[in-house]
C-alpha cells in the first residue's frame, strides 16, 4: 500500500483512466507486487483500481519515489479473489483446487449458495 503521496514525474492530463498518468499518486493506493526470475530477479507492481489492472512498472524502473513510498500489507482474501478474477486466474485456481482433490465440486456449490443465502439474509 502506497504510505505517502506521491508526485508523477511524468503526468499526462489527457488521460484519465490510467493510473500512470495522474500528476499526483495518493497514499492508500493498494499494489500487487509479483517477483520471478527469468536471467534476472524481476518484480512487477501492479494495480487494480476496481475495473482496470495494470501490471507496468518493473519494480526497479518505476518513477522516484514510489516503490519507496510502499509498505507491504496483507491482501484479503476478497481483494485477491478480485485481483485473481481480473487477471483471469479465479476461474483456472477454483478449477486446481477441485482437480487437486483439495475441495469438491459439491463443497464450492454449497459455499457459493451459503455466501448468497447469507447476502440475501442482510
Amino acid at each position: 500500500m502506497l504510505v505517502r503521496d506521491v508526485k508523477n514525474p511524468r503526468p499526462d492530463r489527457r488521460v484519465s483512466h490510467d493510473w500512470r498518468s495522474q500528476t499526483q499518486w495518493l497514499a492508500g493506493m493498494r499494489f500487487k507486487t509479483t517477483t520471478f526470475r527469468v536471467d534476472d530477479e524481476i518484480t512487477l507492481l501492479s494495480f487494480y483500481n476496481g475495473r482496470y489492472t495494470f501490471q507496468d512498472f518493473i519494480a526497479d524502473k518505476a518513477p522516484a519515489g514510489l516503490v519507496d513510498a510502499l509498505e507491504p500489507v496483507q491482501a484479503t482474501v476478497d481483494e485477491e479473489l478480485e485481483m485473481l478474477g481480473a487477471l483471469g486466474y479465479k476461474s483456472e485456481a477454483i478449477d486446481l483446487l477441485i482437480e487437486q482433490r483439495i475441495i469438491t465440486r459439491e463443497q464450492l456449490i454449497d459455499a457459493c449458495k451459503a455466501a448468497h443465502d447469507a447476502e440475501v439474509a442482510e
